[in-house]
C-alpha cells in the first residue's frame, strides 16, 4: 500500500480487494479499511489546500501524510494482520 501512496484508486483498489476477499480478523480489515480513508483525506487535502502552493511545499506535505501513514496507521495495521 505505501508504494501505491498518490495513486488515489490503485491504494483503494488494493485495501477494497483484501477487506474483500480476505479471511483476515475484524480489526484487521478495520485498519485497512481506516488506511484507505486517511489515504483519501490526504490527497484531498493535498488537492484542495495545497493545490496552489510550490512544488517544495507540496513534498513536505507528502512526506508528512508518508510518514504519518508509515509511523502511525502501518504499524497498527501490521500488528493486528498478523497476531
Amino acid at each position: 500500500m505505501y508504494s501505491a501512496f498518490g495513486n488515489e484508486d490503485l491504494f483503494n483498489s488494493i485495501a477494497y480487494q483484501f477487506v474483500n476477499n480476505s479471511n483476515a480478523s475484524f480489526s484487521c480489515k478495520s485498519w485497512v479499511m481506516k488506511a484507505s480513508q486517511q489515504h483519501v483525506e490526504d490527497v484531498y487535502y493535498l488537492n484542495t489546500v495545497f493545490s496552489g502552493q510550490s512544488a517544495q511545499t507540496r513534498a513536505g506535505a507528502i512526506n508528512e501524510f508518508q510518514g504519518k501513514m508509515v509511523n502511525m496507521l502501518f504499524p497498527a495495521l501490521n500488528k493486528a494482520c498478523n497476531p
